[in-house]
């Protein structure tokens, strides 16, 4: 049986996160709906930027991975642009094929608040086409992907994910909660990472615009994210985050560029 096929295997994050997926065959086109549920979204009700980009990264790599079969796929660079506002009601999610090719497929995906249809974020993911052991998951055509509502209430992402202060930077543990059906880090772990680096060096700033690269896969831990002050310009500090799997020799996974502005919500 494929890892993707189990019911168990790497769903944990898929489940905190909570995005309902649904494809739209005819035009390569996944929508994702998710609730804007207390553990999602800060004291302000604006959601934090790493859940967002968590369900970018899995509306955009479903849609991809569709687009590839009978293979599947992993993340390997996401760009997004972020507007930090209050959450009026969900979060809706609409992920399209820009281009499939045999190695490589790119999606699109923007994300709005499904009760005003404010912008939250507008990103493209790239994604590369792998052979899964065991096979690509199975699934009926057009896709429906329900993840049940949460029956209690669920800490935040540092705590769900077990992220801790270390080092100049934050850190966990590669327990089952944070992998993938790869049997890897999550790449929806790694951006909650990034935002957790990002605000351990500047404090309550806002993510705007963040360049992911995910480079090579964590398998060992534990993961370290630091991030380094860089530049500044009038509205926004500029900041590059290395994420390194300890366990692995120190090994770069990720390298970000980040943009953080001083907090400025927009209602």
């Amino acid at each position: 049986m494929s890892a993707f096929d189990d019911p168990d295997a790497g769903r944990s994050v898929t489940r905190y996160l909570g995005v309902t997926l649904r494809e739209q065959s005819e035009d390569r086109i996944v929508v994702g709906t998710a609730p804007a549920a207390a553990h999602l979204v800060d004291p302000s009700g604006v959601a934090h930027a790493g859940v967002l980009l968590g369900m970018i990264d899995s509306a955009g790599g479903v849609c991809a991975g569709l687009a590839s079969l009978p293979r599947w796929i992993v993340s390997t660079n996401l760009v997004a642009r972020l507007v930090p506002r209050r959450l009026k009601g969900g979060i809706v999610l609409r992920a399209r094929v820009l281009r499939a090719g045999r190695n490589s497929v790119v999606t699109s995906i923007d994300a709005r608040d499904d009760a005003t249809d404010a912008l939250l974020a507008d990103a493209v993911l790239t994604s590369a086409v792998l052979e899964p052991a065991g096979g690509p998951p199975t699934y009926d055509r057009p896709l429906v992907l329900v993840v049940p509502p949460a029956t209690k209430a669920r800490p935040d992402p540092n705590s769900f994910y077990g992220v801790r202060p270390a080092a100049a930077g934050v850190e966990l543990a590669l327990t089952a909660t944070v992998l993938n059906p790869w049997g890897i880090l999550h790449g929806g772990v790694t951006t909650t990472l990034v935002e957790s680096a990002v605000r351990h060096t500047l404090g309550g700033a806002d993510l705007t615009s963040v360049v992911l690269h995910f480079l090579r896969p964590g398998r060992v831990g534990p993961v370290r994210a630091v991030a380094t002050w860089i530049g500044s310009r009038p509205d926004a500090d500029l900041l590059r985050v290395e994420v390194r799997d300890l366990g692995a020799d120190g090994r770069t996974m990720a390298i970000a560029i980040v943009t953080a502005t001083p907090r400025g919500i927009l209602s």
